[in-house]
């Protein structure tokens, strides 16, 4: 689960917990909720760190057309999609903030 804006603390992770969910954070924002273009969707997705989890929301056209560029720069950099999986120790997302999760290949 991701929280609203990336707020989290103690009590936010211990509710994901209890709920059976995985606390997941982005490394890299597309701003696609803040009017972004396409184009700038895919630059600011392809800005991503080896590892790293690219925030997306459901909804948006310039989203849902951005994502198979994204996907193809991506590749172009070699990288690609992986899935989310719980780590036992704190992931740094962005200085001042963790989660434990991780992006890990398929």
């Amino acid at each position: 689960m991701t929280p609203d804006y990336g707020r989290t603390n103690a009590s936010v992770r211990q509710d994901a917990t209890t709920l059976g969910m995985t606390e997941v954070l982005w490394t890299a924002d597309s701003f696609d909720y803040d009017g972004a273009t396409t184009r700038q969707i895919v630059d600011n997705a392809l800005e991503v760190e080896p590892g790293g989890i690219i925030l997306l929301h459901e909804g948006y056209a310039t989203t849902l057309a951005a994502i198979p560029q994204i996907v193809n720069g991506l590749a172009d950099q070699g990288l690609c999609a992986g899935k989310v999986v719980p780590t036992e120790t704190p992931v740094e997302v962005w200085p001042g903030t963790s989660h434990y999760a991780e992006a890990a290949h398929w």
